[in-house]
């Protein structure tokens, strides 16, 4: 999949590459009107070379981890085909929680719904929430416990 050079969501990754270089656990919320490109965004951002500069900085890992969640199944089946397989592999929590699993890619993805969990010690880079107006009410409990250790992007047309 060809991905087109628009300025504005040039802008808005280094927008949010500024977030996280200044605060690696940085909560960002990109709003952005239907049909801008907030996947092609967070696929830019993920396939940025400065991201993992920034996210593994104090960690012995030089490969990312990202955890892409949404509530709709047709939105992770969408944003699998959005990312490149070429760069990015995907795997399960369960994969990331095995010790003896060696990772496939330097840019790992693990696509969930809403309602599935994250463990405390789970080793994550990035939390990234498709329509994120919808995670607030069905992870609320899991945002503000142990996923709020990680850093997360947020993507919404509708924030209100």
């Amino acid at each position: 999949m060809e991905i087109r050079d628009l300025s504005y969501q040039n802008e808005a990754v280094n927008d949010i590459l500024g977030h996280y270089e200044k605060s690696p656990l940085a909560r960002v919320l990109l709003v952005s009107a239907t049909g801008t490109g907030k996947t092609i965004m967070a696929v830019k951002l993920v396939i940025d070379p400065r991201l993992p500069e920034i996210l593994l900085k104090n960690k012995d890992r030089k490969y990312l981890r990202i955890v892409y969640k949404c509530h709709m199944s047709r939105l992770l089946t969408q944003a699998k085909r959005r990312f490149p397989s070429d760069i990015c592999g995907e795997a399960t929590l369960e994969d990331w929680r095995n010790p003896e699993y060696k990772n496939q890619k330097d840019i790992e993805i693990c696509y969930q719904m809403y309602s599935e969990k994250l463990e405390e010690n789970d080793e994550i880079d990035l939390i990234i929430y498709d329509e994120c107006q919808h995670e607030a009410c069905l992870t609320i409990q899991e945002f503000l416990g142990h996923a709020g250790k990680f850093p997360s992007l947020g993507m919404t047309a509708t924030p209100d």
